[in-house]
């Protein structure tokens, strides 16, 4: 069982971005304002936030710990609380219901990068294009 945690990012804009993480709650809440103070936020949105206000104000809040093996089921429980909450700065706020399940697909591929996988999924994808080219 994995312990995952689920929290929220209050900005002084009246905005929010919801995520979860697998590492200790403060190590990700430290990854985001390392992350905006080199400029390099994966989402632009959240840089944005920082480059206008910067961090002082932002409010970091665990909104729920969970125990599973089942990512997907953490995935479908993070989307839910984005759904909840207004005024996300989340990217996959602007998907439609039916797509939260491809959402959570991509995050599993993005672990799956993470833990040595890249150069696999990317010689799949490589010749996927080829037959595809091919046919």
């Amino acid at each position: 069982m994995k312990k995952y945690t689920i929290y929220k990012i209050e900005f002084p804009d009246g905005s929010s971005y919801i995520g979860q993480t697998r590492n200790h709650e403060m190590i990700r809440w430290g990854q985001h304002l390392n992350d905006v103070q080199q400029n390099q936020h994966s989402n632009p949105r959240i840089q944005s936030v920082y480059d206008e206000y910067g961090y002082d104000d932002w409010v970091f809040e665990i909104i729920e710990q969970v125990v599973s093996d089942d990512s997907s089921y953490v995935c479908l429980l993070e989307q839910h609380y984005i759904k909840k909450t207004p005024n996300t700065l989340n990217r996959a706020s602007r998907l439609p219901g039916n797509e939260i399940k491809r959402r959570c697909n991509v995050n599993a591929k993005s672990w799956y990068h993470e833990r040595g996988g890249k150069e696999k999924f990317q010689a799949r994808q490589a010749l996927k294009k080829q037959q595809k080219l091919l046919s």
